[in-house]
């Protein structure tokens, strides 16, 4: 199983010092780093996203928290303007799994009504699964990865369960589910609910407790979870996604804990 560290690009002596700690790609924000400049900045500065030999494989936080895709304040076109923009960087940039977390845009407003703002969201994760097949080009596919969201950054689809039922009901062929460690924990669901969505499986997400990175401690937790992916066949990637306090420092001990967790779990 590769292994990855969620982070802004890094330079070419960090990516370095990542990959001799055993990192195989990196995990950047769309909303805060692919899409932050211009298109034609973008353009010119493609090459540096490359660095040390880590390249960007998966990419998060799909939408900025102003970009509403459930209330009255919802607007399409807007929203396929940037869609459009954001899968054709992701489409240069090589990245194949975008997560579609952003509890912020998907907050359902006070007043509104949740099953409507379902509906929303649900027609919003079919667009961006239009785009990113548009996207690709004939390339290497592209996936959407809906990601459930603890209760404390969203009020929409907080559970894998949700997420996987929302998954099905869209049912685009490039639509698919990230399995995320922390909100699992946050809401004391069992990680044997990848199970019931075995073949949507397609990208994890994990960290230690309370979000820092993981720790020798963490290793059976982590080993756990890993259990249940290794039970579904899961072969796909596993980004680290924490809050890094120095990331030179934490990166090779935490990135060993984690494989560790994946051998013991037979996801080597």
């Amino acid at each position: 199983m590769e292994l990855g560290v969620c982070t802004s690009p890094p330079s070419a002596e960090r990516a370095e010092r990542l990959v001799s700690a055993g990192c195989d790609y990196y995990e950047p924000s769309v909303a805060g780093a692919v899409m932050v400049e211009g298109h034609e900045q973008f353009v010119a500065g493609l090459d540096e996203w490359v660095r040390g030999g880590l390249a960007p494989r998966s990419a998060n936080v799909l939408l900025p928290g102003d970009l509403a895709v459930v209330g009255p304040a919802r607007d399409e076109a807007r929203l396929a303007d940037y869609l459009r923009e954001a899968f054709w960087r992701v489409h240069e940039l090589g990245i194949e799994r975008v997560v579609f977390g952003s509890g912020t845009a998907r907050n359902v407003p006070d007043g509104f009504d949740h099953g409507e703002a379902r509906g929303q969201f649900a027609a919003a994760l079919q667009l961006a699964a239009r785009f990113a097949e548009h996207a690709r080009a004939g390339g290497a596919e592209i996936l959407v990865c809906l990601e459930h969201l603890r209760s404390a950054e969203t009020n929409l689809v907080n559970t894998l369960a949700e997420a996987g039922e929302l998954a099905e009901q869209v049912g685009a062929a490039n639509l698919a589910l990230v399995v995320d460690g922390y909100h699992l924990e946050e809401q004391d669901e069992d990680p044997s609910v990848a199970r019931r969505f075995a073949p949507l499986v397609r990208h994890v997400h994990v960290c230690g407790s309370g979000r820092v990175p993981p720790r020798p401690e963490d290793g059976g937790r982590l080993e756990a979870l890993f259990a249940e992916l290794a039970a579904i066949g899961y072969a796909g990637r596993c980004s680290i996604e924490c809050r890094w306090t120095d990331i030179d420092e934490e990166a090779p001990g935490a990135l060993a804990v984690v494989r560790a967790a994946a051998e013991a779990a037979g996801l080597a």
